[in-house]
């Protein structure tokens, strides 16, 4: 659906799909955290930012804390973040990540 364009319903699908998420799995579960990742990522796409924002840094706080760790789930989603800081224009907050 985000490749032909039908950003609103996919953005229904992953918020219906994050919902059951929310109740059925624990917040560190690779699903749940995916889920969170896909809907920031169709925000970012549609360059919604300030919208995208808040579900990476929820993707990054539950990658920081799984246990097991996962350091290559970690690095993916810092980059992510990074990613948003940088489109806009918050370097200095994207340079650690």
């Amino acid at each position: 659906m985000r490749v032909q364009g039908r950003y609103d319903e996919a953005a229904d699908h992953f918020r219906r799909g994050l919902a059951i998420a929310e109740r059925s799995l624990p917040a560190s579960d690779p699903r749940r955290i995916s889920l969170v990742n896909s809907l920031a990522g169709l925000y970012k796409d549609q360059d919604r930012l300030i919208e995208a924002e808040p579900l990476l840094v929820e993707a990054l706080d539950l990658r920081r804390a799984a246990q097991p760790p996962d350091p290559e789930g970690t690095a993916i989603a810092e980059l992510n973040l990074a990613e948003v800081y940088r489109l806009q224009g918050r370097y200095d907050e994207a340079r650690p990540l």
